[in-house]
């Protein structure tokens, strides 16, 4: 069987998507000889795109999503065809690309993969929000008519597939709950990575990683630091990703600015992050289904994190970390994570159960397997 990969950007680029477009093609590969990847897809529209929506955040204070807009969709449709037929693709397998395919006119089965639906983003998300009216109507649109193609559709999250049951009318029995996976090439067996949690360290290390401190939360994550020591408790922040603001500045408090998955180099240091933290702590304010809940879980690391959106997908609350309300202090991240880490058995089970959940649910082996059944459900093919 001959599985068309569509993506609008180079799906070998580990920076794409946060790597997960490719880890799911190494996952379908593991499954089927012939994946092809059809991206990265290129349109001539999406310049004039760009320069529009410039020129409405300047002029009307507005946000155009100019990639849902109806004569940029038509030409993804245009370009993904003459791709998926020149290469005799039996199915098409589109992760996070509704754009791609709401106009394309196709008799190849298709199978969709989105994080979220438009309308759960819109005011959810700061790039999904202070949006042209036109520009929410397309993006709708878009959504709906992407899903209406999709033989079947795969969801992160509930939250996720419940937006698309309660606000799309979704059919229930074409929206499937598949978490993704964690993002890492090579993970070391879980018996060792919990004996080096078993044995420890005084120091409690949290771990907060993420491109845009402001939505993820990182001011709560560092004042969690500052009130941690406060209360005598030996405690480091590494910040990586991203640099916090002027002002932000602590003894304790270590920034690393970028990792780039695709240089081996980066990649090992981000393990040995995730190997010597203690915690990961992401008090994020608005969540899809970040991978680095899946990395963490990999790397036996309990999670502090927010119930919102699609982390719950991810995170169990008492299981393998502790979900917070959005009205959360720091205070209250630092209960949670003192009365963790004051008690090593509570800790180490938390640490037995993250491990435990990424082996069951939060890896990419288990996510190909489910996977495949429904492409080849959608292609005939028992």
């Amino acid at each position: 069987m001959r599985i068309g990969y569509c993506t609008r950007t180079n799906p070998h680029d580990k920076r794409s998507w946060s790597g997960t477009h490719y880890f799911i093609m190494k996952s379908l590969k593991e499954h089927y000889e012939e994946v092809i990847p059809l991206g990265p897809l290129k349109n001539k529209f999406c310049s004039l795109g760009k320069a529009l929506n410039r020129a409405s955040k300047t002029l009307l204070k507005k946000q155009l999503l100019y990639r849902h807009s109806p004569i940029i969709g038509r030409e993804f449709a245009k370009v993904l065809k003459r791709k998926a037929e020149k290469e005799k693709c039996d199915v098409l397998f589109v992760p996070s690309g509704g754009v791609l395919i709401a106009r394309l006119k196709t008799e190849i089965p298709i199978i969709s993969l989105f994080d979220a639906t438009i309308k759960g983003l819109i005011d959810y998300y700061g790039g999904y929000s202070n949006l042209l009216s036109i520009s929410k109507k397309w993006a709708i649109e878009a959504d709906m008519a992407a899903m209406e193609k999709s033989s079947e559709i795969i969801y992160s999250s509930a939250w996720a597939a419940e937006s698309a049951i309660k606000e799309y009318s979704c059919k229930q029995e074409k929206a499937h709950i598949i978490p993704f996976g964690a993002n890492l090439d090579n993970v070391p067996p879980g018996g060792e990575i919990l004996l080096y949690r078993e044995k420890g360290g005084k120091t409690c290390k949290l771990f907060f990683i993420g491109v845009d401190w402001i939505r993820k939360g990182g001011k709560i994550a560092f004042d969690t630091m500052v009130e941690l020591n406060r209360r005598g408790i030996d405690t480091e922040l590494t910040v990586c990703g991203c640099v916090p603001p002027d002002g932000v500045r602590h003894g304790k408090l270590k920034v690393i600015k970028f990792l780039d998955k695709n240089n081996a180099l980066h990649a090992k240091k981000l393990n040995s992050l995730y190997l010597d933290s203690s915690f990961l702590i992401l008090p994020t304010r608005s969540e899809c289904s970040a991978i680095v809940y899946c990395e963490s879980a990999a790397y036996c690391l309990p999670v502090i994190s927010t119930q919102t959106g699609g982390v719950p997908s991810y995170v169990e609350n008492g299981a393998n970390g502790f979900l917070l309300s959005l009205e959360a202090d720091y205070r209250m991240y630092a209960d949670v994570i003192e009365s963790s880490w004051r008690d090593k058995n509570r800790y180490y089970k938390l640490c037995e159960k993250s491990r435990e959940k990424y082996e069951k649910e939060l890896n990419w082996n288990t996510w190909g397997i489910r996977v495949s059944k429904l492409i080849n459900g959608a292609a005939g093919v028992k």
